[in-house]
């Protein structure tokens, strides 16, 4: 940062003092060229590696705009460029410029290099999750298991590739409900990077780690406290070598620091999660875009936490706030809408819920079932687990608005309270 802006200084004192000769010779102009590209190229690494991702994309367009207009859209030097940039677009939330940029590789590498080709392979799966982010979760799921497919073939069953995409199909099933599913794609992949790693402290075996605790602290977490309490060890550790490895206001030491407040409130341990979730919030709304999904979705977490412990008011304050369909122009696919917003909403009905605010939570599950009925295109959103717990809520707050002392089953209903 420091390089750069004495860079930036001395590129405006030698356009001022051009500007001033009096000269009749022409004055050069300063080209972005090879030798730019390559000093942007490292300079955007250190950016993303710091998490300062604006930054990156900044350079990272430039690169890729200069290589375009030398070597053209399918040279393999752009591909490459066009890859880390929809990546670093991915960790802005960024998911549609992402998607639609990994689109033109995914055609590109699948008709130059053929289906099985490495590089198509790797393209399947970034481009799986770049869509999972947008919240198509069976669109997702299919290009995650072709290249599950392929990369078995390819690679084996032991490569960081397959056990990335292996663990990136986990995620998907979490979104979709299927824990218990999810939890084992999740081990099977941390098992095969300790087999080929050992117990290494890498960003992908963190990644893996966390993953495995999100997945069973959702399944498991309001029934078994054995489990939630290892989930709790394992994210502190992940949280641990965040801090020491990235720094403790990177994004994902703050993504850690929120799943770890998610499962103390998950253990009753309300004060504690929300001083570490407020604290990682503060850190966050200064350094991402208050449209970021990561943001958006550490609210929401924090408003959870905070009706847990009773400070309702407060928590629908966030949720109402989070819920504001513009903040989520980015990253929604044709339908306009996402998943995450649908949770923000559903945590909105059950804080209203408890403050007896039934008539409007009852409107908001409304809103909810015609939303169920476009996300994703072909019905798939009322096909999802979350529709047969929206039908119990709207029965639930029916009930109690005529009067009724009937005693629900909530089981159902904690799938989507952590």
């Amino acid at each position: 940062m420091h390089v750069r802006r004495w860079q930036s200084i001395i590129q405006d004192t030698l356009k001022e003092n051009q500007r001033l000769r009096k000269s009749w010779w022409p004055v050069a102009e300063m080209q972005f060229g090879p030798l730019q590209a390559q000093e942007a190229g490292r300079f955007s690494r250190v950016y993303s590696e710091c998490g300062l991702f604006k930054e990156a994309s900044q350079l990272q367009w430039q690169i890729r705009n200069f290589l375009v207009s030398r070597l053209g859209e399918e040279n393999m030097l752009t591909l490459q460029v066009t890859m880390f940039l929809s990546g670093t677009l991915w960790q802005l939330t960024q998911s549609n410029q992402a998607t639609e940029l990994l689109r033109r590789v995914y055609n590109t590498y699948h008709d130059g290099l053929g289906p099985d080709h490495p590089k198509t392979l790797e393209v399947t799966d970034k481009l799986g999750l770049s869509i999972w982010l947008q919240g198509r979760f069976s669109e997702a799921l299919a290009l995650h298991v072709k290249a599950i497919d392929g990369m078995k073939r390819v690679h084996g069953d032991l490569h960081v590739g397959t056990l990335t995409a292996i663990n990136n199909a986990g995620r998907v099933h979490r979104r979709l409900l299927d824990f218990d599913k999810s939890a084992e794609l999740h081990v099977h992949a941390l098992e095969g990077l300790r087999k080929l790693h050992g117990n290494d402290t890498s960003q992908l075996a963190l990644e893996f780690i966390e993953d495995l605790c999100l997945s069973r602290m959702m399944g498991y977490g309001h029934t078994d406290k054995l489990i939630l309490q290892d989930c709790h060890d394992k994210m502190e550790y992940v949280l641990d070598h965040r801090k020491r490895l990235l720094g403790k206001e990177q994004p994902y030491t703050l993504l850690a620091m929120c799943h770890l407040g998610r499962i103390k409130s998950a253990m009753g341990r309300h004060d504690e999660a929300m001083r570490m979730m407020k604290l990682a919030l503060d850190i966050a709304e200064r350094n991402l875009d208050e449209a970021h999904i990561g943001l958006l979705a550490g609210k929401t977490y924090y408003a959870q936490s905070l009706a847990h412990a009773g400070r309702l008011t407060e928590a629908e304050t966030i949720l109402r706030s989070v819920a504001e369909k513009k903040k989520y122009q980015e990253t929604t696919g044709e339908d306009g809408e996402h998943p995450d917003r649908i949770l923000t909403l559903w945590y909105l009905v059950r804080c209203l819920e408890k403050q007896d605010k039934y008539e409007e939570a009852l409107e908001i599950c409304h809103a909810l079932e015609q939303i169920l009925l476009v996300i994703g295109g072909h019905n798939l959103g009322s096909k999802h687990k979350f529709a047969g717990i929206l039908r119990d809520g709207k029965a639930r707050l029916t009930e109690k608005m005529h009067g009724s002392t009937k005693v629900w089953d909530v089981d159902n209903m904690l799938l989507w309270e952590i």
